[in-house]
């Protein structure tokens, strides 16, 4: 098969063999009998794909999915929960997903001590908002759940959107709160702004905002169409903020789960070179069957 490994990269169609589950040799037409052979003409060979946003807290939200069905089977080893569990949560996706699958699990912590427990979808009007109440968005309680599941959480996750916190009164505290959380660990902030009070000035952020992503922070849903999008429309280009979001280091996703991607706005985007630094599915129950999805093995 095309044989492609980011980390040397190596691009090239040839053979691999492996004993014991690791790789002994590559090359073309490798001499010596094997006892199995698969045929991956047509196909790419690479090193598991690693998708960094996900909703896999199965059964304990109502977007989760099971990892091993929907991830590892579509040769995504590595998959990262974007937001699905906060603080009082965390260790149920701990102990009752990641310790149970094969696929490799991490997560970025919600905002929201409870995360997603009852949240749907987060447009101008959500069922259950997870931060209608900011009794719900502690900096202290998240701080000691990322200390306490070093090798578990990766970063944080907001949703800035109306909403999710109740009509957008409490979004910008939230938000806050969350880079205040994020500074004190030294972790990344991934960030779903659509529908929000947040203006793109402020979220990704222009270099004199005091609210701006920092460099390693994420952008989720670069391309969707809807409020709060990343064109300014009034020119017909990429807003001037998010150019210093990306100059100054702030990671854009594409993050398309259902409504989150706008052929307009990427159009826009390309014809500027303004391409997405990740591509991620934001997989959950109302995407799996598609945009995201695959072809089982």
């Amino acid at each position: 098969g095309r044989v492609i490994c980011p980390a040397s990269g190596l691009d090239d169609v040839c053979d691999i063999a492996i004993k014991d589950g690791r790789i002994t040799a590559r090359g073309r037409e490798l001499p010596g009998s094997a006892p199995e052979v698969f045929d991956a003409s047509g196909m790419i060979v690479t090193p598991g794909l690693i998708d960094i946003h996900t909703h896999i807290y199965h059964l304990a939200t109502p977007l989760g999915l099971p990892p091993d069905e929907y991830c590892l089977s579509r040769g995504v080893t590595t998959a990262v929960d974007a937001g699905s569990a906060g603080a009082t949560t965390v260790a149920g996706l701990g102990s009752f997903v990641a310790d149970q699958v094969r696929t490799r699990v991490l997560c970025f912590i919600n905002a929201s001590m409870h995360g997603l427990a009852a949240a749907w979808g987060a447009g101008k009007s959500s069922r259950a908002g997870e931060m209608d109440s900011l009794t719900h968005v502690q900096i202290e309680e998240a701080v000691e759940a990322i200390e306490a599941f070093p090798d578990f959480i990766v970063g944080c996750k907001i949703r800035l959107c109306a909403g999710a916190a109740d009509g957008g009164k409490n979004e910008r505290e939230a938000y806050a709160r969350v880079q205040a959380i994020c500074e004190r660990v030294g972790l990344p902030l991934m960030v779903h702004h659509n529908f929000s009070t947040v203006p793109i000035g402020d979220c990704p952020g222009a270099d004199s905002s005091a609210s701006k992503l920092r460099k390693g922070d994420i952008y989720t849903h670069a391309f969707h169409g809807l409020e709060t999008h990343i064109i300014d429309v009034e020119g017909g280009r990429v807003d001037a903020a998010v150019l210093e979001a990306r100059a100054r280091g702030v990671i854009f996703d594409v993050g398309h789960g259902g409504g989150s991607f706008h052929w307009p706005v990427a159009e826009i985007a390309a014809a500027e070179g303004f391409w997405p630094d990740t591509i991620s599915t934001d997989l959950h129950r109302d995407s799996k069957d598609g945009p995201a999805y695959g072809s089982l093995l």
